[in-house]
């Protein structure tokens, strides 16, 4: 008897996504930090948020536009 396990592969840049929000979340904490308030903090993440959602909706609706093949033009001769 044979179990198989499918192990999902990670998407490409899922590493530099992470990354890259835990560099913005330490923004957003140092920023607080350094203000001794915490409304500045909400305040940066939320514009993180709203940055990162429009980012990702520019890049959504970019990869939805269908692919055409190539056209290889060839010369006839006479």
């Amino acid at each position: 008897m044979e179990i198989r396990i499918a192990v999902p592969r990670l998407p490409s840049g899922l590493v530099a996504n992470l990354v890259g929000l835990l560099g913005l979340v330490g923004i957003a904490l140092a920023v607080g930090g350094l203000t001794g308030n915490w409304w500045w903090s909400a305040l940066v993440g939320s514009v993180f948020a709203v940055v990162l959602a429009a980012i990702a909706q520019t890049h959504a609706a970019a990869g939805e536009r269908p692919v055409t093949k190539p056209v290889l033009a060839v010369a006839k001769s006479a």
